[in-house]
């Protein structure tokens, strides 16, 4: 969106940089389609602020300067209070409006008098118009300085602005690497938990690969680089390709995760199966406590090692996205699961045989596919990523019941 503050240099400034001695610039802007002044913050302003709110996300999105007289363009300060303005007028929008727009909210305050200051509201141009205020569709036309009830072409016109943002949507959520299971008909070699971060908010612009590559490069000397996996990053036409790397380098189950230019991310995770029957059986009938061979082979399990491969993307993702200065609710989120589902969890380690035996074998208990769409929680911080994804496996324990000869039909799935 357009910047309406620059810095000595005339360079655009920032929302977040911008500071109050800069509020002398707009005293030559005109309220209009891009932006609206109010000089005090009363019953009228509050009750108005959803339509206004509204009309500038079915746009090109806007500015609301609260505490700048509209006419004369005189600074007309508001009492600061004793409130978090981000979460008041974040629920004005929640409540008011359908869906909710993305919008970020500032206080600056005088730095004359600290207990007043001017409030700015910045709406960014919503993709999934149109957005309603109290039953009512509202629209910036031209050089008009309230916002306009829609007509029908304009509220078709929004619609198809929402389908294409959809059909993005839809092309974005696709594996695009190649992984051993693809292709195969018979049973895979491995499972894949692959994870989608659509950028809905966007950047303000495309950013280069090359700076991409370079922030990702720090992220991963700083967290990474000791790491026995460890992890490299390439450039390919249009992202870059961060992979894991075993002893010997690239292998046919290293990890990848994409990073987009405007912002998406995409993360395909292969999660090694132990396939030989005669491992498989002396792995888990000490702990499954099954005699029958056949009950025993058909388990899947994998190691904790690739748990832990998916804590280590899950880092990842969340240490770039912080560098980059975007926030959990700018995402998107989709996980697909392929052949995990049914897969138990496996390490020798004596304190995990030691519960597991006590307890029974955690597993994922939740079917193969692509989840829904939904939105990353907008008041958690960038753990909230590492959170969503490390969750997703649905762990629930086997418990093997004690009476006859415990086979599978006595497997007794309970929420762990």
């Amino acid at each position: 969106m357009f910047s309406f503050f620059s810095d000595l240099n005339s360079n655009k400034v920032d929302f977040e940089h911008v500071d109050y001695s800069m509020l002398t610039q707009l005293e030559d802007a005109e309220e209009g389609y891009a932006l609206e002044f109010k000089s005090c913050f009363d019953t009228s302003v509050k009750n108005k602020l959803p339509s206004i709110i509204a009309s500038f996300a079915n746009v090109e999105g806007g500015l609301i300067v609260i505490g700048i007289e509209n006419k004369s363009h005189r600074i007309t300060p508001i009492l600061k209070e004793d409130i978090d303005w981000s979460q008041r007028i974040g629920v004005l929008a929640t409540e008011y409006i359908s869906p909710t727009p993305a919008i970020t909210v500032r206080f600056l305050e005088d730095p004359d008098s600290p207990n007043q200051g001017v409030l700015l509201v910045m709406v960014l141009e919503g993709n999934e118009p149109p957005y309603v205020s109290k039953g009512t569709v509202y629209i910036r036309s031209g050089s008009s300085t309230e916002p306009k009830k829609a007509e029908s072409n304009d509220i078709i016109a929004l619609l198809r602005k929402r389908e294409a943002f959809i059909a993005r949507q839809d092309e974005f959520f696709r594996r695009s690497v190649f992984l051993p299971l693809d292709g195969r008909a018979s049973a895979p070699s491995c499972a894949v938990f692959s994870v989608f971060l659509f950028n809905a908010r966007g950047f303000a612009t495309i950013r280069p690969l090359a700076e991409i590559k370079e922030l990702i490069s720090s992220v991963i000397d700083s967290n990474c680089g000791s790491g026995a996996l460890g992890y490299y990053a390439t450039s390919t036409s249009d992202s870059v390709l961060v992979q894991s790397k075993g002893n010997n380098g690239v292998n046919t189950f290293s990890s990848t995760v994409e990073f987009f230019g405007n912002g998406g991310i995409k993360a395909s995770i292969p999660l090694a199966l132990v396939t030989d029957e005669a491992e498989k059986y002396s792995v888990l009938r000490y702990l499954v406590g099954v005699k029958d061979e056949s009950t025993v082979l058909q388990l899947r399990p994998i190691g904790f090692e690739s748990l832990k491969r998916v804590m280590d993307i899950a880092v990842l993702i969340s240490d770039y996205t912080k560098c980059v200065g975007a926030e959990p609710r700018d995402y998107l989120v989709k996980f697909e699961r392929e052949a995990l589902q049914g897969t138990v969890l496996y390490t020798n380690a004596p304190e995990y045989l030691e519960v597991a035996a006590e307890n029974g074998l955690p597993f994922c208990a939740i079917a193969d596919g692509m989840t829904r769409t939904r939105k990353l929680a907008p008041l958690h911080e960038h753990d909230v990523i590492i959170s969503e994804i490390f969750c997703e496996f649905r762990l629930r324990r086997i418990k093997w019941c004690m009476k006859g000869h415990r086979n599978a039909s006595n497997a007794v799935p309970s929420d762990s």
